[in-house]
C-alpha cells in the first residue's frame, strides 16, 4: 500500500492516513454527533452602572464534544503515525584503558562493503572525573592477515544514538578498533552489504579486557537490532541528541553530562522511556501526546474567546493543520511540554479575567488563580521561555486588579454624590466598599503564594530527584546551575545555517530543517515552519485585530494580543542564534487573530463560507506538505520541485 500511495500521491503514508481518518470520521459521526442538537440562547447578563460584570463560561454542548473528539482524533492519527521504531541497540561498551584495541574477524564468505557503528553514553558514575559519551579519536583499521594493518579512517566525533558508516573498499578479514580516549562509548558495530543491508558475521579475536565489566562482546551482542539504512525512525535527530541523552541519564541514575534547561520536560521524556523503552518511540511519545492534549485545550480557549461552536472548530482546525505544531510535537525536545503549560496557564488566567468579585464567588476566583500559578510554575520548570509568557499573565492580572481599584473609588464617589439616587446601584456600592479591602488583601496574598512561592518550590524541588551535581544537591549548587544556564544562553556564540530572526517567523520566511535523508530517487524530510496559508491570513489579521482593539477595547482581543506579543517580543531582544521553533508559543494566539478576523468577515457577508474555505485550503496545503514536514517517504523531484 505504501508503494501505491507513493506512486499516486508522492507520499508513502497518505493512503493509510486517508483510510484511518475516514474510518475515524465515520465512527465518530455515528457515535458522537448530536443529531438532536439545538443551540441554546445565551443568558442575558445584568449590566451595572460602574462595575465590570463577569462573563460566565460558555458551557460545552454535545456539538462541542463532537468537534473536540473529531479534531483530536484526526490529529492524533497523523501525529502518532510513524513516530519511531522500538528497535535500537542499547547495551554499550566503554574502554577499560587508553589505547585499548579490539580486533574482529569478518566472515568473508559473505559479501560486505561497509562497517557501521552507533555511539551512545556509558556509565558516567564509573569515573567522577569524566563522562563516557560518543566516539572521539576512534581509529578503524583493516588487515588481511591480522599482522599488517591499514588505516581506514579515524572517527573524530559522533552524535548521541546516531549511526555512522564507513565504506570499506578492500576485502579485509580483520577489523581493529583503537581508542585514544577513555571517554569513548559504542553501543554496537556491524559489517554489512550496503546494497542488500545483510549483515556479515563478526567474531572477537583479540580483547585484552575480555574479563572486565565491559568485554568487547558487548559490541556485537545486538546484531539483530542494528539498522543498516537508518532514518529518523531509528535514531536521534536535531536536538534530540541532547534531550534524549539527559532523559536516559535520569532513567539510569547517571550523572548528567550537561543540562542547559530546567528538567521537568526532560523528566516527562524519561517517564516515557521508562514505560515504553529506550527507543525512538519511547523518546517521542510523551511530546506527541502533549501535542495531542493541546488540541482540546485550544478548543476550550477558543470557546472562551469566541463563545461560538463553529469558530471554535475553525480555530482548532487551523491549529491542527499547523506544520510547526505537528513537527515540533513529534520530536523529543522540550517545546511541546512548555507550550502546553503556557496555554494552560493562559486558559486559567483567561477564566479569571472574565470574573468579577461582585457576582463570582471568591473561592472560584482563587482556584483559577492557583491553577494558573501552578501551570506557570510547570511551564518555567520546563523551559525558561515560560517566563516570557508569564509577563502576559501579570498584565492580565493587573488590568483586572486596577479595574477593581477603579470600581472601589467609583463606589466611594457615588456614595458621596447626593444627586445619585439609583437604589440598586447604591446597594452595590455598599457591597463594593464592604468587600473590597478583604478581597483585595486575600487576592494579593494568594497570588504571592501561587505565582511566587509555589513556582519556586516546583523549580527547586524538582532538581532533587535528578543527579545533576556530582557532589550532591544543595541550594548553592542549584543557584550555580541557574547561573550556568543563564550564562550559557547569554554567551552562546554559535551560528547555524537555519538560524532566523523573529520577523522571519511571523512571515514564515526562514524554516528550520530538522532532518533530511536522500536515497536514490527518494527522500525523507522533517522541517519546521508554519502553514503558509494560515501565515498569510494571520499576518494581515494581526494588524486588523490590533486596530479593532484600539477601536472597541474588547476583552477577547486584549487577551489574544497579550498572549501573542508577550511570547514574541522578548525574542526581539535576543542577540544569540535562535530558530523558527521559538515562535511555537505564539502560534496559537496568531491563529486566534485569524479566526477573529474571519468571524468578522463572515458576519459582514452573512455566511460562513470564507472561514470554511480558508480552512479547507489550509488543510489541502497541510496534506501536500506532509512529506516535507513529517518525514514520509517521497520522491526527491516532489520535495525539491513542487514544494520548493
Amino acid at each position: 500500500m505504501s508503494n501505491l500511495s507513493l506512486l499516486l500521491f508522492q507520499n508513502d503514508q497518505l493512503i493509510f492516513l486517508l483510510i484511518a481518518c475516514g474510518i475515524f470520521i465515520f465512527l465518530t459521526y455515528k457515535l458522537v454527533y448530536p443529531y438532536d442538537f439545538k443551540a441554546k440562547p445565551e443568558k442575558l447578563l445584568t449590566k451595572h452602572y460602574f462595575v465590570k460584570t463577569s462573563i460566565p463560561h460558555a458551557k460545552l454542548s454535545r456539538l462541542d464534544v463532537f468537534w473536540i473528539v473529531m479534531l483530536t482524533g484526526l490529529y492524533s492519527i497523523v501525529s502518532l503515525n510513524q513516530l519511531g521504531n522500538t528497535t535500537i541497540p542499547t547495551t554499550y561498551w566503554q574502554p577499560s584503558a587508553i589505547s585499548q584495541t579490539i580486533t574482529f574477524k569478518v566472515d568473508n564468505s559473505q559479501s560486505w562493503d561497509t562497517f557501521g557503528l552507533i555511539g551512545g553514553e556509558g556509565d558516567n558514575n564509573s569515573n567522577l572525573n569524566t563522562y563516557q559519551i560518543g566516539m572521539d579519536g576512534l581509529i578503524i583499521e583493516g588487515s588481511y592477515d591480522n599482522v599488517t594493518y591499514e588505516t581506514i579512517t579515524t572517527i573524530e566525533s559522533s552524535s548521541y544514538m546516531q549511526y555512522q558508516s564507513v565504506s570499506v573498499s578492500n576485502d579485509y578479514e580483520y577489523i581493529r578498533l583503537t581508542v585514544t580516549s577513555i571517554n569513548n562509548c559504542i553501543n554496537e558495530v556491524a559489517a554489512y552489504d550496503s546494497t542488500t543491508g545483510e549483515l556479515t558475521t563478526l567474531s572477537i579475536v583479540d580483547d585484552a579486557y575480555c574479563d572486565s565489566t565491559y568485554p568487547a562482546t558487548l559490541l556485537i551482542d545486538e546484531q539483530d537490532k542494528f539498522i543498516t539504512s537508518p532514518s529518523w525512525l531509528d535514531e536521534t535527530y536535531f536536538d534530540e541528541i541532547y534531550h534524549v541523552r539527559n532523559a536516559v541519564e535520569i532513567v539510569n541514575g547517571q550523572y548528567m553530562y550537561a543540562s542547559v534547561h530546567p528538567l521537568l520536560g526532560t523528566n516527562i521524556i524519561a517517564l516515557s522511556i521508562k514505560l515504553v523503552g529506550n527507543n525512538p518511540l519511547g523518546w517521542r511519545l510523551a511530546g506527541a501526546l502533549f501535542g495531542i492534549f493541546m488540541v482540546p485545550l485550544v478548543y476550550l480557549m477558543a470557546k472562551r474567546l469566541f463563545r461560538n461552536t463553529y469558530y471554535c472548530m475553525i480555530a482548532t482546525g487551523f491549529f491542527c493543520v499547523d506544520f510547526m505544531h505537528l513537527t515540533t510535537s513529534r520530536i523529543a525536545t522540550l517545546e511541546p511540554f512548555s507550550v502546553f503549560f503556557i496555554l494552560l496557564m493562559f486558559y486559567f488566567m483567561m477564566e479569571y479575567f472574565y470574573t468579577s468579585w461582585y457576582d463570582t464567588r471568591l473561592k472560584k476566583q482563587l482556584i483559577l488563580l492557583a491553577l494558573s500559578g501552578i501551570s506557570m510554575g510547570l511551564a518555567i520548570t520546563t523551559k525558561w521561555t515560560g517566563c516570557y509568557s508569564a509577563v502576559g499573565l501579570a498584565i492580565l492580572f493587573f488590568i483586572n486588579f486596577f479595574n477593581r481599584v477603579a470600581e472601589y473609588r467609583k463606589a466611594q464617589k457615588l456614595k458621596k454624590d447626593e444627586s445619585f439616587s439609583n437604589t440598586k446601584e447604591l446597594a452595590l456600592c455598599d457591597t463594593v466598599i464592604a468587600t473590597y479591602p478583604k478581597n483585595m488583601l486575600i487576592t494579593i496574598l494568594w497570588c504571592c503564594m501561587w505565582f511566587v512561592i509555589i513556582p519556586v518550590i516546583l523549580y527547586f524541588g524538582l532538581q532533587i530527584i535528578d543527579p545533576i551535581w556530582r557532589d550532591g544537591y544543595s541550594i548553592s549548587n542549584m543557584i550555580d546551575q541557574i547561573l550556568y544556564m543563564y550564562n550559557y544562553h547569554i554567551d552562546l556564540d554559535a551560528t547555524h545555517p537555519f538560524q532566523s530572526q523573529w520577523y522571519q517567523w511571523i512571515l514564515n520566511i526562514r524554516p528550520i530543517w530538522y532532518y533530511i535523508k536522500r536515497s536514490g530517487d527518494y527522500a525523507n524530510s522533517i522541517s519546521c515552519f508554519s502553514n503558509p496559508i494560515t501565515t498569510l491570513g494571520c499576518f494581515a489579521s494581526m494588524f486588523y485585530c490590533c486596530y479593532q482593539y484600539v477601536k472597541t477595547r474588547k476583552t477577547s482581543l486584549l487577551i489574544i494580543i497579550v498572549g501573542f506579543f508577550t511570547a514574541l517580543v522578548p525574542w526581539m531582544l535576543v542577540q544569540r542564534c535562535v530558530f523558527a521553533y521559538h515562535f511555537y508559543p505564539s502560534t496559537t494566539f496568531y491563529i486566534f487573530f485569524l479566526t477573529y478576523a474571519l468571524r468578522d468577515i463572515d458576519n459582514k457577508l452573512g455566511h460562513t463560507k470564507v472561514s470554511r474555505y480558508f480552512l479547507i485550503v489550509a488543510l489541502v496545503v497541510f496534506i501536500l506538505f506532509l512529506p516535507a514536514t513529517a518525514g514520509y517517504t517521497t520522491y526527491q523531484t516532489y520535495l525539491y520541485g513542487f514544494l520548493k
